[in-house]
């Protein structure tokens, strides 16, 4: 099975903005489970969210990467995969940020960790 992950969206988000509701309104998106997974890079903490959406057969994942604009406002890039498992999540959202951020990720827990309750 080919999965491959597609550019999505951009969105801005304030400080004060709540993300689950500008996205669910904009795309009207419910019942979707949340997961963070959390990357130490430079000192700098960045939170990847991850939201999960059983359609039928297929299950969809969203994820999102934020970066600093200013210290009012964050963006978020936004790119969602189809057609994938539940035993493949971890190394599929592994492999985006690697090629996002180019960034080396050992195996070692203390690395990379990862936290995620999805409710299929």
């Amino acid at each position: 099975m080919k999965i491959t992950n597609i550019f999505f969206d951009k969105i801005e988000i304030n400080k004060d903005q709540k993300i689950e509701s500008k996205i669910i309104n904009k795309y009207q998106i419910k019942d979707l489970a949340w997961c963070i997974l959390t990357l130490d890079e430079m000192l700098v903490l960045r939170r990847i969210k991850i939201r999960q959406q059983r359609l039928g057969d297929k299950t969809i994942l969203f994820v999102l990467f934020p970066y600093w604009k200013d210290k009012n406002c964050y963006k978020y890039d936004y790119y969602y995969f189809t057609n994938i498992n539940k035993s493949q999540i971890k190394n599929k959202v592994k492999n985006l940020i690697l090629e996002k951020y180019h960034l080396f990720i050992n195996n070692q827990e203390n690395n990379f960790k990862v936290e995620m309750e999805l409710k299929i």
